[in-house]
C-alpha cells in the first residue's frame, strides 16, 4: 500500500513548506496545519482544497492568533479576510490534526470468563 495513511506531516522541498494533518487512502481530510517558518496556519481541508465553511486562524510565532475566514478566490488562489487578533492562547487554537479511524473489525461475542476461552480455542 503505497497511499499516505494516518497522522503525519508532508513536506514540500521546494519551499520548505509543511503539512501536517490526517491521510485517509491518499487524501487529506478535516483539522489540518500548515506551517511556514514561525508561522502555522489552522484551517480545515474538504479533500482538495482548504474549506471555507470554517473560521481559521495562523499563529504568528505563539505570540499572537490572527482569526478570519479564508476563501478559494479566481485562478485557486485563497483570500484571507481577518476578523480579529489576540494574544496567543493554546486553548483559542482549533481543532488539531487527529489520527484516521480504524475501521471496524469483525468481532465474535465472548466473555472473558475460562469457561468460554477454553470453548473458543
Amino acid at each position: 500500500m503505497d497511499k499516505k495513511h494516518g497522522l503525519g506531516v508532508y513536506s514540500f522541498a521546494q519551499n520548505g513548506l509543511r503539512l501536517r494533518g490526517s491521510w485517509n487512502e491518499g487524501q487529506l481530510a478535516g483539522p489540518v496545519e500548515i506551517l511556514f517558518g514561525s508561522i502555522r496556519y489552522h484551517g480545515m481541508w474538504d479533500g482538495t482544497e482548504l474549506s471555507d465553511a470554517h473560521e481559521s486562524v495562523f499563529n504568528i510565532a505563539s505570540k499572537y492568533l490572527l482569526r478570519g475566514i479564508i476563501k478559494c478566490g479566481s485562478f485557486d488562489e485563497y483570500v484571507w479576510t481577518p476578523s480579529e487578533i489576540n494574544r496567543y492562547n493554546f486553548a483559542c487554537l482549533p481543532l488539531e490534526p487527529l489520527p484516521v479511524p480504524i475501521p471496524m473489525m469483525e468481532c465474535k461475542d465472548y466473555d472473558s470468563s475460562d469457561e468460554s476461552i477454553l470453548e473458543h480455542t
